[in-house]
């Protein structure tokens, strides 16, 4: 790598969890959950090369756009000008063989663009703009891979969406934090990973704290939701 990448707590921690588990990043605005997952797909196919294949989604193509600007920068540390994105296919090709789609699932429609697909490795983010899992868990059929490539779904969300509720009894309120348990639905074990605003110095969190604070005047409930991630708003 061409320089060091700095990481927030949060970061690091998400990213000494073992591959094995899956993980639930669940906390308040601006944490740097986002970051973090294009963090995990940048070592995942550091790890395994052209075998590695990583799906983001989101529920909407508008919703990539920011994600591709944390990779154009992330990658771009990483690799220089030697990570290749297509912007019409929406997809990394990078030095080392990994292959990074940024994709787009809102519909069952949707989901025929990826049957018959096999990806390792499965990010979600905003995942609490899904008012049900179905389309989520209904992805799971596209994880597999080689026998020594450990598949793995990591879900971001904020509290306060469509979502909450799932999310919340799913992956929320299963155990502490950062510890490791039995999700029956997936048959995995999953880990909650929080993060909020307070802990990523990587922000104005001053600056930030104001923003969400004029965001939603008059919905304290949210506003609390949003600043300590608190899931049973």
């Amino acid at each position: 790598m061409q320089t060091e990448l700095k990481l927030n707590t949060f970061q690091q921690k998400l990213l000494s969890l073992p591959e094995e588990a899956d993980v639930f990043c669940g906390g308040g605005r601006g944490g740097g959950k986002s970051y973090g997952l294009a963090l995990l797909a940048l070592r995942h196919c550091e790890q395994y090369g052209d075998r590695a294949r990583v799906l983001y989604l989101r529920k909407t193509y508008a919703g990539l756009r920011d994600f591709e600007l944390v990779t154009r920068e992330l990658f771009g540390l990483a690799y220089g000008t030697a990570a290749r994105y297509n912007g019409t296919e929406h997809i990394w090709r990078l030095p080392n063989g990994g292959y990074v789609e940024l994709g787009q699932l809102e519909t069952a429609g949707d989901y025929a663009k990826y049957q018959g697909r096999s990806f390792t490795l499965l990010l979600i983010d905003e995942a609490g703009q899904y008012a049900m899992p179905d389309l989520l868990d209904l992805m799971r059929s596209n994880m597999r891979g080689a026998r020594d490539i450990p598949i793995r779904m990591v879900v971001a969300a904020n509290p306060g969406g469509p979502g909450h509720h799932w999310l919340a009894k799913r992956h929320v309120f299963r155990a502490a934090p950062w510890t490791g348990f039995h999700e029956a639905k997936s048959k995995r074990t999953w880990v909650y990973a929080p993060s909020t605003f307070d802990g990523n110095d990587m922000i104005d969190r001053e600056q930030y704290r104001d923003q969400l604070e004029a965001a939603c005047p008059e919905d304290p409930e949210l506003l609390r939701a949003w600043l300590t991630g608190d899931w049973a708003v």
